[in-house]
């Protein structure tokens, strides 16, 4: 991403990590648009005297999955298999097996992405592709505590299409609108095979 793409993402990651006091995003859900989605979707959570903090994971490969690396104390710390260097991506071992076809974004396109409120909700906001990058694109839709590390998905075929970590409310000449960035899932799939190949040789 181009310096001012990072900072903007970087400014995102920081608002969702710092959040969890704040007031719910996006509408309840009583469940997912495409049942597949269910089988990859995990949700995170952790207590404390402030509070709770709510993330999610989805899954990307049969027993691996993907999440905010600003959400590594809602995991294990022997499940972590690696992070990816200057970004907000790492990857966990899960049990699970079942993953969601990916997608490419494309400008416009209709979107769904789900996140977790307080207690364990299922929440989820829909919106619009706004702009693409290389590794990362931004959609506008109304989310933010609890969807870091969510499934933003194609909302006609479910493909995924990307994992959120931040967002950004910024001036579009009738108002604020909020703009929620993502990683491109086909970037997480690279990510995945480059530290496992790493992995790989470094064990050889």
């Amino acid at each position: 991403m181009s310096g001012v793409a990072r900072a903007i993402a970087l400014c995102g990651a920081l608002l969702l990590a710092a959040c969890a006091g704040s007031a719910p995003v996006g509408a309840p859900a009583n469940g997912f648009a495409f049942p597949a989605v269910a089988r990859a979707y995990i949700p995170l959570a952790s207590s404390g005297i402030f509070g709770g903090r709510f993330g999610v994971a989805v899954r990307i490969a049969p027993g691996v999955a993907a999440t905010n690396a600003h959400n590594a104390n809602l995991l294990a710390r022997d499940a972590i298999i690696g992070r990816v260097p200057d970004e907000d991506l790492l990857f966990f071992r899960d049990p699970g097996m079942d993953v969601l076809p990916q997608g490419e974004p494309y400008s416009g396109e209709t979107v769904v992405a789900y996140g977790q409120g307080a207690r364990g909700a299922l929440r989820m906001v829909s919106g619009a592709v706004h702009r693409l990058g290389p590794n990362a694109f931004t959609y506008a839709a109304d989310g933010g505590q609890g969807f870091s590390g969510g499934p933003v998905l194609d909302a006609k075929t479910g493909a995924l299409l990307g994992i959120t970590y931040g967002y950004l409310d910024v001036e579009n000449g009738d108002g604020k609108i909020r703009l929620m960035i993502a990683y491109r899932a086909t970037f997480a799939g690279r990510e995945l095979e480059r530290i496992l190949h790493t992995a790989g040789h470094s064990e050889n």
